[in-house]
């Protein structure tokens, strides 16, 4: 879904192939069979911290502090472009109320603890203020993210192909589109005079 935004914003045409999974779709990235990819900083960080693939741009407003040196998209001209991620615990609709409100302040009190943040920090994780870990604020959250993305996914969903071989690319950039200006990660440059080069 990040990649299908980020594509509009920067008005290229790749080709959308979904992998099952990150790792294979790492695999591919790191050996050079695809361009890019979208991911999240907790999972791509180990393979930037190994050089095995190059951070192009974070995809959200604020820089990272496991990688301050990468500015964001925004910061590279794709003004306001914002798609951070996030996450909470779902249950099924029927839980009791005092059971969800329990977990929710388990939860919390873990995040809260100074090994566990300590952890999520060094993975690059942003840590939500104590406000924002509570079911009435995911309740309104959930919602208004789907009514600020849904109508661009919407429009994007109709450029997008069925199934097709899964060996090719989910962020194959058609030379003769434009080069992509920011992604979260990328393979090791490529030598001098190749477009793909960062």
């Amino acid at each position: 879904m990040t990649c299908v935004l980020l594509n509009s914003v920067m008005g290229v045409e790749v080709t959308h192939i979904p992998y099952r999974g990150l790792a294979p779709a790492l695999q591919d990235l790191i050996g050079g069979r695809i361009d890019y990819l979208c991911e999240i900083i907790s999972t791509a960080l180990p393979q930037i911290r190994a050089d095995a693939v190059k951070p192009l741009a974070l995809l959200s407003l604020n820089r990272s502090p496991v990688l301050p040196g990468l500015a964001t998209a925004d910061e590279q001209g794709l003004r306001g472009f914002d798609v951070d991620a996030w996450n909470a615990f779902f249950f099924p609709k029927d839980t009791p109320a005092p059971i969800v409100r329990r977990l929710a302040k388990a939860t919390s009190d873990a995040v809260d603890t100074p090994s566990v943040r300590a952890r999520l920090e060094d993975l690059g994780l942003t840590i939500a203020a104590p406000e924002r870990r509570n079911p009435d604020y995911v309740a309104k959250l959930v919602p208004s993210e789907l009514l600020s993305i849904a109508p661009r996914l919407r429009d994007q969903s109709q450029s997008l192909p069925g199934p097709t071989n899964s060996r090719q690319s989910f962020g194959q950039i058609d030379d003769e589109k434009l080069r992509p200006a920011a992604s979260c990660v990328a393979p090791p440059p490529k030598p001098v005079g190749d477009w793909r080069e960062c």
